[in-house]
Parts: C-alpha cells; sequence; structure tokens
C-alpha cells in the first residue's frame, strides 16, 4: 500500500496570488471603502477662549481681597465648572440630538489659560457642528454663572436689610431717629452689592472667536486602507 502523499497548508497570501482574477477587485474594494472611512471619521476641533471678569473687587462672587497668587486658582475653578454636570446637563437639553452628559464628557474639554481666562474645546465630525458645540457650552456656562450671581446678590441684600430692619426697630424701641449713620451705611452696602452683582453679571469680558483644527487624514487613511486590503 503506497504511503499517502504529504499535505501542504495554503497560506493567506498564496491563496490570494492563486486566486486573484477572483479576490483582487474585493481587495480594492475594500481599501477604496476604508479610505472612504477613513475621510468621514475625522474629527474637528474647536477652541474657544472665554476671558474672564477680573473677581478682584467682585465681593458678591469672590473676596475683594484675592490675591494674583489665587487668580490661576480660580481659573481652575471656572474651567472646572464649565464642564460640570450641571453646564453640560443644561447642554444637554437645548444641543439637537440630545447628546447625554456623558457623551459630551468625551468631547468638550476645559483648561485654564494665562490670566484669568479658560479654553473650551469641542470635537465633532464637522465644522459646524464643534463650533455650535463651544458656542452651547459658553452659553451655559454664562447663564448659569449669572444665576448664581444673582442669587448670591439676593442672599447678601436680604441678610443686609434683615439687619437694617432690626437696627430701625431698635432705634425706634430707644426713641431715637431711625435715619441714624449706621442705617444709612446699611443702605450704602446694599446699594454696592446690588451694584457689584450687575457688573459681574456672568463673569464673563468677552469671547473670542473659535479656532478650528481638522485631524489629519494621512494616517487614517493608510491605517484604514492598509487594514481594507
Amino acid at each position: 500500500m503506497p504511503a499517502p502523499l504529504p499535505t501542504t497548508t495554503v497560506g493567506p497570501v498564496e491563496a490570494f496570488w492563486r486566486y486573484r482574477r477572483r479576490t483582487l477587485p474585493f481587495a480594492v474594494v475594500l481599501a477604496a471603502l476604508a479610505v472612504g472611512f477613513a475621510l468621514r471619521s475625522s474629527d474637528v476641533t474647536a477652541t474657544t477662549a472665554v476671558y474672564l471678569t477680573d473677581p478682584r473687587g467682585s465681593a458678591v462672587f469672590r473676596d475683594a481681597g484675592t490675591p494674583v497668587a489665587e487668580l490661576e486658582a480660580y481659573a481652575r475653578q471656572r474651567a472646572d465648572f464649565a464642564v460640570s454636570q450641571a453646564v453640560l446637563g443644561v447642554v444637554s437639553a437645548n444641543v439637537v440630538g440630545t447628546p447625554t452628559t456623558s457623551e459630551l464628557r468625551r468631547v468638550v474639554t476645559a483648561t485654564f489659560g494665562k490670566g484669568t481666562s479658560i479654553r473650551i474645546a469641542c470635537t465633532d465630525d464637522d465644522v459646524a457642528g464643534a463650533e455650535a458645540l463651544c458656542a452651547a457650552v459658553a452659553q451655559a456656562y454664562r447663564d448659569l454663572t449669572k444665576a448664581d450671581t444673582d442669587r448670591r446678590s439676593t442672599a447678601a441684600v436680604e441678610n443686609l436689610q434683615a439687619t437694617r430692619a432690626q437696627l430701625v426697630d431698635q432705634l425706634i424701641a430707644n426713641e431715637q431717629s431711625p435715619t441714624s449713620s449706621a442705617v444709612e451705611s446699611i443702605d450704602i452696602q446694599i446699594a454696592q452689592t446690588k451694584l457689584r452683582a450687575d457688573l459681574f453679571g456672568d463673569g464673563v469680558e468677552f469671547i473670542d472667536s473659535a479656532d478650528v483644527m481638522q485631524s489629519s487624514r494621512v494616517l487614517a487613511m493608510l491605517q484604514y486602507g492598509i487594514a481594507g486590503l
């Protein structure tokens, strides 16, 4: 009985070459599809610079004696707030497509810059989407900061008014004039508190135009093209 002939395993390269007339068109199509996917999947990042109001002198929001050394900590805290659950929750409710806050955390970042400024970076599939997302984050930040300033101002004014009312009652009980210098001093504090809150507002001096940067497609095209082949 003759011995069986040895068998050899055909590798993918040899199989491709042996049936190249059949497989080559499919390989070309797959490579083209992969390159097209790389073109469509490239990301666009828009970065918006938000310049903050100097908190020194705005006692409603920060201690009026804030030293320069604490400005960096202040900017860092505001950058954290820009990507907080509160801000991203508002953006999630307002942006078309209703992305969740967890999805927004993957595409929105905020860092503090020189002085009192923060930079908000937003990534999307196209330029318009990235810019719109940054604008929505900046607007939500401004709206919530303004609401917080108003809340703090209202609480401070109510405390001052309560103190004033108690002082007037004491003066009347002691048969003294309710328009003493102490009462006038409280009235001045109330007016200053309201003025500082109005001047501070949302704590933003101005917002610079967004810088747009598109990720390089060359490397992605090569990677996906080779993977397709």
